[in-house]
């Protein structure tokens, strides 16, 4: 049974590369940014201010909106670069990239209103959902794999 390195080529093997380190790269980011803006609104005098639920409703649709849409604009990436069972190294790159940034645009939507928040709390939590998005999503390259070869590695 060929081993799951075998089974990419050579430039397939640079595009798993390089999207597992923007993936890696965007993944510590959130959690960077997350945490500064946790130190920075803790170290702010204590309010007795509610959170405001406008700043929660535009957290909520930032995380989950730069996922939809991120996943919308991938399977359309996808599509034009469909090849019998197979997505296109270009396609695959493209697409999984333009996931990562609009998730991370949710991402720094949440971050912003946490920032601006009396009381971030519920706001620093929305990060989790573009952190799950980016998790679930981590390249394996199997999109770029024929269904015979999907079907010889079972890891992928």
């Amino acid at each position: 049974m060929p081993h799951a390195a075998d089974i990419f080529d050579t430039k397939q093997k640079k595009t798993l590369g390089l999207l597992r380190i923007v993936w890696a790269a965007l993944l510590a980011e959130i959690f960077v940014l997350g945490g500064l803006v946790y130190m920075v609104v803790a170290s702010r005098p204590a309010t007795a201010a509610s959170t405001d639920p406008k700043l929660l409703a535009i957290a909520l649709a930032g995380a989950f909106g730069g996922g939809a849409l991120g996943y919308f604009c991938r399977m359309q990436a996808y599509k034009r670069h469909w090849v019998d069972s197979r997505i296109e190294r270009q396609g695959y790159l493209t697409g999984n990239l333009i996931l990562f940034a609009l998730t991370e645009v949710g991402a720094l939507i949440v971050v912003g209103c946490a920032y601006f928040a009396a009381r971030p709390g519920q706001e620093l939590l929305m990060l989790m959902i573009p952190t799950i998005i980016l998790v679930i999503n981590f390249p394996t390259g199997r999109a770029m794999l024929d269904d015979a070869d999907r079907l010889t590695d079972r890891r992928a």
